[in-house]
């Protein structure tokens, strides 16, 4: 069974609970769109300012079920993720993809049901350059990302897992579902 797969019934609401509100990423980093979702070990890439096209090359040699996450130095005027990128990210088959700042080609990426997660919107693409690094710590949406972390997100935002912590905050989460659904279950069934 995949982690995408173990984690399917839990909204990010439900893995922040159980992190007591740790580990989310800033409310900025949002979904391309709603009704979409993804969990998967992190594939991390961090890009110097507005640089790196060689390096963004390196989706290629994401695994499958994995979550990009591509931290961009803070560079809020240079698209670093389009529709280009998309097709190589679903050739790979990923989960999906945030993006610590622009893309481009937003009713493209829309379109082809990648789960896409970004701060900014810019039609300027990057600089080709060979700068760059592949699986390495990176800071994205105000978290420290390490690659393999567990990365989940839906319309509510994006949560990391250390992987170190999978086994306890899944079971935490489990019982904050539980929880919820038994307190649903009561508040509908009480007589008015």
């Amino acid at each position: 069974m995949t982690t995408s797969d173990l984690l399917s019934k839990f909204s990010t609401a439900e893995l922040a609970d159980a992190m007591r509100g740790e580990n989310v990423m800033d409310v900025e980093i949002r979904p391309i769109h709603f009704n979409m979702k993804m969990a998967g070990p992190a594939f991390t890439i961090h890009l110097p300012f507005e640089n790196g096209k060689t390096t963004m090359d390196e989706v290629l040699n994401a695994p499958e079920g994995s979550v990009i996450v591509i931290s961009t130095s803070n560079s809020k005027r240079r698209a670093v993720w389009g529709d280009v990128r998309t097709t190589m990210a679903l050739s790979r088959g990923v989960s999906g993809v945030v993006v610590d700042g622009p893309i481009r080609d937003v009713n493209r990426i829309s379109e082809m049901g990648l789960p896409v997660f970004y701060r900014y919107i810019s039609p300027a693409s990057y600089f080709d350059s060979e700068l760059g690094e592949t699986q390495i710590p990176v800071s994205c949406g105000g978290l420290n990302v390490l690659p393999g972390d567990i990365v989940v997100g839906d319309e509510n935002g994006v949560v990391v897992i250390p992987t170190e912590h999978f086994q306890t905050v899944y079971a935490a989460a489990e019982r904050k579902w539980q929880a919820d659904h038994d307190l649903k279950k009561e508040i509908i069934s009480s007589p008015k």
